[in-house]
């Protein structure tokens, strides 16, 4: 069998990897401008697991060596768990004292979590209704309702989300084969003259634009504009542009009567 490459020289504190092609830190070591150094406190060494033992009689405690009688009001210092711990069973350490977590809580050996079916709202644990849901934060209404979470109201029925009761407060419709034009979900409801169909939603067209499939790509223009297309970003835009030396006034100097020279009325109105 041939032999392995074996690690050689490690620094202080490491030992040759798994594979002995590199050194590792020990536990409770890392690794610090080409040192391992102690994560334990100055008054405190890592011991062969990597757990910090401190010096002169004192414990490790909540990242420091404390001296084992110095625990918070209410608690005594525990030699089998290393730690401090609340006289009262009902208590825990919460923020360096002694207390008992609030009402629908329990304590998880961490910290204080709620009971299954409550959810942490202001700082206090609290249910939602059945008609609302919780987002990580706050009960929310679910999707057919409006309001908030001790107030959610049905939708009409057209609407999957709202802003009032009325038919004409929807902001999504409740079926696809519906379409949202101001307010309302209708049945195969046209979109309005410069406006196309996007998922069910009437969505404005470029300006001076009346008929489009897309926000890209214009098809018809208002009077007085025709289509111009341009690659913004790789993409090609049709967008309606004024017809310059039409008479129409909208923005070409040309359109004003004006024949000046530079006054945008030559052949390229410029």
């Amino acid at each position: 069998m041939p032999s392995r490459n074996v690690c050689q020289n490690c620094w202080a504190n490491s030992l040759p990897n798994a594979d002995d092609t590199s050194c590792d830190c020990k536990p409770g070591y890392t690794l610090s401008g080409g040192q391992c150094i102690s994560n334990c406190p100055t008054d405190a060494s890592p011991n062969p697991e990597g757990v910090c033992v401190c010096s002169g009689g004192k414990v490790f405690f909540n990242g420091q060596c404390i001296v084992p009688t110095n625990c918070p009001a209410r608690s005594t210092f525990n030699s089998a768990s290393s730690s401090c711990v609340c006289n009262n069973r009902n208590e825990n350490i919460i923020n360096g004292v002694c207390q008992p977590c609030g009402e629908n809580s329990v304590w998880n050996k961490n910290q204080c979590v709620c009971n299954t079916g409550f959810f942490l709202i202001g700082a206090e644990c609290r249910t939602c209704d059945p008609r609302t849901k919780y987002d990580g934060k706050d009960c929310v209404c679910n999707l057919g309702y409006f309001g908030n979470r001790d107030l959610c109201t049905p939708c009409h029925k057209s609407c999957s989300q709202c802003t009032g009761a009325e038919a004409n407060k929807c902001t999504a419709c409740s079926d696809v084969s519906l379409v949202l034009e101001n307010g309302y979900c209708s049945k195969n409801s046209p979109c309005n003259p410069g406006f196309f169909l996007d998922n069910g939603v009437c969505t404005k067209c470029l300006d001076n634009c009346i008929d489009c499939d897309n926000v890209f790509e214009c098809k018809t223009c208002a009077i007085g504009y025709a289509t111009k297309t341009q690659n913004v970003n790789g993409q090609n835009i049709v967008s309606c542009e004024e017809i310059c030396g039409d008479g129409i006034k909208y923005e070409q100097q040309c359109d004003d009567g004006n024949t000046a020279n530079g006054d945008g009325c030559n052949s390229k109105c410029e």
